[in-house]
């Protein structure tokens, strides 16, 4: 359990609170007044202890269980692989039917997300048949 200065309320006091609300019958209101919190406070920690018991006053993680940004890795493969032959941003979006920022944020964790320059060996292949006039 993290405990900063500010913390309203360690786990003994949301058992103590929680104690006052279901095993001595106080009113939320009165519950929350005494403990410093808020009605809605004493609500969550009460609802939470009866679903369940001690455990469910201990700290919870904050940490996503899921991301909604995430991407699939076989999609994002799919990106690179175009990105690695020097496809824009929006033609690989359209390609693949995701957003172009997506598209944008994938290269960028890759560390793709610039096209290699002319001093670049490989950029020079996907000239093809284009002759340089001197």
């Amino acid at each position: 359990m993290n405990i900063h200065k500010n913390a309203g309320l360690t786990l003994v006091r949301r058992l103590e609170m929680v104690r006052d609300v279901v095993d001595r019958k106080m009113s939320l209101t009165a519950t929350a007044a005494a403990h410093a919190v808020s009605v809605p406070t004493v609500r969550k920690w009460v609802g939470r202890f009866l679903a369940h018991g001690e455990a469910g006053l201990r700290d919870a993680s904050s940490h996503p269980r899921q991301s909604p940004r995430a991407i699939a890795p076989a999609l994002a493969l799919g990106i690179l692989e175009l990105r690695r032959r020097f496809l824009t941003h929006a033609r690989i979006a359209r390609s693949l039917g995701v957003s172009a920022s997506t598209v944008g944020r994938v290269l960028r964790r890759a560390g793709l997300a610039r096209l290699a320059g002319p001093s670049d060996a490989s950029w020079l292949s996907t000239l093809g048949n284009v002759r340089t006039t001197a």
